[in-house]
């Protein structure tokens, strides 16, 4: 029976050709993910059909992925991504409304003391802020059975176009009162909440007022758009 022999060359590229066939197959099945932000950021402005290409403002990533803030022409898109073993795979993208000038972001941080795991709110405003020297956050959560907790956090500026807000207990322990067990139900997570409500007050550099954007917060994670800036 006759064998045909491949010479070195030709194992070369018939494993060569096996690999890149891999590659395609996996590429294909982690839905195509592009190379670069870039490329990502591109993908997101053709879901929108968006000729023209788009301005990135701020990026953040983490362990499994991560979020892009980009400017176009008159507004600003949040694209999530997630990453793969070939790239930055499309996680989804919103187009605000042209009025939206800021988007706050909650996630949550889980910080142990004492043997317990404390729910510890993570709020970062993007988006048009290069203009206010300082920021003060005022967050209000209400819980179903209605109990209320307000939080005020100072916002430290992480970038132009995003400032973050250090958030810090009203009380030390639980036992410095009512308000105080109630402030450390809603941190363990105990309490389930019905809604929250963000206020944001803006000043310039000699500490006078100069605007004040509310944001609604819908439960759970994402983003929540603004309304236009109420000066005050």
């Amino acid at each position: 029976m006759f064998h045909w022999k491949l010479s070195r060359k030709q194992k070369l590229l018939r494993n060569i050709v096996v690999m890149l066939a891999a590659l395609g197959s996996l590429w294909w099945m982690l839905g195509f993910p592009a190379l670069t932000i870039n490329g990502l950021q591109r993908r997101a402005e053709q879901a929108y059909l968006l000729d023209e290409k788009g301005e990135i403002l701020y990026s953040e990533s983490w362990l499994d992925g991560g979020r892009i803030l980009s400017w176009q022409r008159d507004r600003l898109m949040s694209t999530n991504w997630e990453r793969t073993l070939l790239g930055y795979r499309f996680g989804g993208a919103k187009l605000f409304d042209p009025n939206v000038q800021h988007i706050l972001f909650y996630s949550r941080e889980d910080v142990k003391a004492e043997g317990k795991t404390y729910w510890y709110p993570k709020l970062e405003l993007w988006g048009l802020v290069e203009e206010p020297a300082a920021a003060v956050l005022e967050w209000t959560v209400t819980a179903k059975d209605g109990a209320v907790m307000t939080w005020t956090m100072p916002g430290v500026r992480k970038d132009d176009h995003c400032l973050a807000f250090v958030f810090a207990r009203n009380y030390e322990t639980a036992a410095d009162g009512s308000e105080a067990e109630t402030e450390e139900r809603f941190l363990l997570g105990d309490y389930v909440r019905e809604n929250s409500l963000a206020q944001i007050s803006f000043y310039n550099e000699v500490g006078v007022l100069t605007g004040i954007h509310r944001f609604e917060h819908v439960v759970g994670y994402g983003y929540n758009t603004s309304i236009r800036g109420e000066e005050p």
